[in-house]
């Protein structure tokens, strides 16, 4: 599945760079997949940059109840701290 994101990165306070628009699409991808549809198994989202892990994170805030996302051991990272598990 591919879904077409139309937005521009920005810089962020913190640093880095980050696509809001990006952020927002998962954010709401991942409410529909674990809180309306109840998916049970384990969910990953793989980013290159911090900066939009910061951002993704932050599009979640409040969004997935902390238990859901404990079921699905939910977790956004880089691509370097998921290849360190691995």
């Amino acid at each position: 599945h591919w879904t077409d994101v139309p937005g521009t990165s920005r810089p962020r306070p913190d640093g880095g760079t980050s696509n809001p628009a990006e952020a927002a699409a998962i954010a709401d991808h991942l409410v529909r997949l674990l809180v309306r549809e109840g998916f049970e198994g384990s969910v990953g989202v793989v980013t290159p940059f911090n900066a939009q892990v910061a951002e993704i994170t932050e599009a979640l805030r409040g969004r997935v109840p902390p238990e859901v996302a404990a079921r699905a051991e939910l977790r956004v990272a880089t691509v370097d701290r998921f290849q360190g598990q691995e």
